[in-house]
């Protein structure tokens, strides 16, 4: 009988990301923890996904929805 080993890849950093919307944070976001975002006229929970403190009114970029959280990262400055 001859097994298998599993080859677990992880995507590389430097691939883009895609961005679904823009909203704004009402609730401070620590690091990898939940906070709040306005998108679209509505409060969502949301999580930052860098290693970054979001204060409220900062712009963020969504990019990826899981049921009722926005993962999301600040937007760069312009």
């Amino acid at each position: 009988m001859f097994f298998r080993n599993k080859i677990h890849t992880t995507p590389c950093d430097s691939q883009p990301i895609t961005i679904i919307g823009e909203g704004i944070v009402s609730e401070e976001i620590q690091p990898y923890r939940q906070g709040r975002v306005k998108f679209r006229g509505t409060w969502w929970n949301a999580r930052c996904i860098t290693n970054t403190t979001v204060r409220p009114g900062t712009i963020v970029h969504i990019v990826k929805k899981e049921n009722i959280t926005l993962f999301v990262v600040p937007a760069p400055f312009e």
